[in-house]
């Protein structure tokens, strides 16, 4: 468990995607804040009020909306994650935790 602070403001600053081998649970906190989906076909862009919280499995990146908000995330102490341009949804890189 950690606490995310997007270094984004608004959907249009994320220029890369991650996703982990294992679902990451977001709890949004301290103001409005989303994030950037990514399912393999389709992006989404969700916007989160303080409270509120979704667990992801795809693709996925953040951004703030009021300047003091982040997210409280929960996920595994052993994952992959792999990390993909935005745009051309290539492969940037890989990068093992735990």
């Amino acid at each position: 468990m950690g606490l995310y602070r997007p270094e984004n403001i608004g959907p249009e600053g994320v220029l890369e995607l991650e996703s982990h081998s294992c679902p990451e649970l977001f709890v949004c906190l301290g103001g409005r804040a989303g994030l950037v989906l990514y399912d393999g076909f389709a992006e989404t862009v969700v916007e989160f009020e303080s409270g509120e919280e979704l667990l992801v499995s795809g693709y996925h990146n953040g951004f703030i909306i009021d300047r003091g908000a982040f997210f409280l995330v929960v996920e595994r102490t052993s994952f992959t994650t792999e990390y993909i341009d935005r745009k051309t949804r290539l492969s940037i890189r890989k990068v093992t935790t735990g």
